[in-house]
């Protein structure tokens, strides 16, 4: 009886363990863009994934949902599924999809350095994936899109604008090098990659992305959503017009051109 206990036993912890996808499927076919938030980051994701045997998925590692899953996904994951299983959430996205030549995602800083995450991001990282790093040297401009596209959703209302000042540009422009920084050290640091500033965009990111990820790119990149900035402005303008004054204070001069170490 003793003996069969212990069986039993095994047999039922086996059966509960997850099942480990092998990453190593994903080697030569995988990569990430590591990008700052309003760096035209979704713009390029929705680009790659228009080309033929590549899958790129948005921010599915979203603190809040699975934010752009692939037009090419067949079955989507929902928050808690994602966070109690990382490893179906894996096999799903990712290793099943043995018709794709290449496969990737978007990620922020934030998303790579929340814990939650990390179960997936480790899985995902030992396959040595092909990166793609986006970011903007201008911190206080790229505040500015980002307070201008939440304003033209309407996802912040006049009385939050009027609360902001220098201080608070300048703990967005602090976390947001910080982050970035720490990301880039921690994962992406021995990854084969290539860096592109936001204004270099239109002038070699198509021979950039062919070399880096040995494809023939076809097509146009789409237009990035700056006309989020042209609306905000156009139908906000005492808001505006707020956010420009206190982004102008000298206090933040030197989040206007950072050199980052990458």
């Amino acid at each position: 009886m003793r003996k069969f206990t212990e069986r039993f036993k095994k047999k039922v912890e086996k059966a509960t363990q997850p099942m480990i996808p092998k990453s190593s499927k994903l080697t030569g076919r995988s990569f990430l863009i590591h990008s700052m938030p309003r760096t035209a980051s979704t713009s390029l994701r929705t680009w790659l994934n228009q080309q033929d045997g590549i899958l790129c998925h948005g921010e599915i590692l979203g603190p809040n949902k699975l934010h752009g899953t692939s037009t090419k996904q067949a079955e989507k994951f929902e928050m808690g599924r994602r966070n109690r299983f990382p490893y179906d959430f894996a096999r799903t996205y990712f290793a099943d999809h043995d018709n794709m030549k290449l496969m990737g995602f978007k990620a922020l800083s934030s998303h790579l350095l929340d814990g939650r995450n990390l179960a997936f991001v480790n899985w995902f990282f030992e396959a040595r994936p092909k990166v793609i790093l986006l970011y903007r040297d201008d911190l206080v401009a790229r505040y500015k899109s980002g307070v201008y596209h939440r304003l033209a959703g309407g996802n912040i209302d006049a009385k939050y604008v009027f609360s902001l000042r220098p201080r608070d540009v300048v703990a967005d422009c602090v976390s947001i090098k910080t982050q970035w920084q720490m990301a880039n050290q921690y994962w992406t640091g021995d990854c084969e990659r290539i860096v592109l500033n936001i204004k270099d965009l239109s002038g070699r990111i198509e021979t950039e992305l062919e070399n880096l990820l040995g494809v023939k790119m076809t097509g146009d990149m789409p237009r990035s959503n700056a006309e989020t900035t042209q609306q905000a402005k156009a139908d906000h303008p005492e808001l505006v017009a707020h956010i420009e004054k206190i982004c102008n204070h000298k206090r933040l001069d030197e989040f206007r051109a950072v050199k980052f170490d990458i």
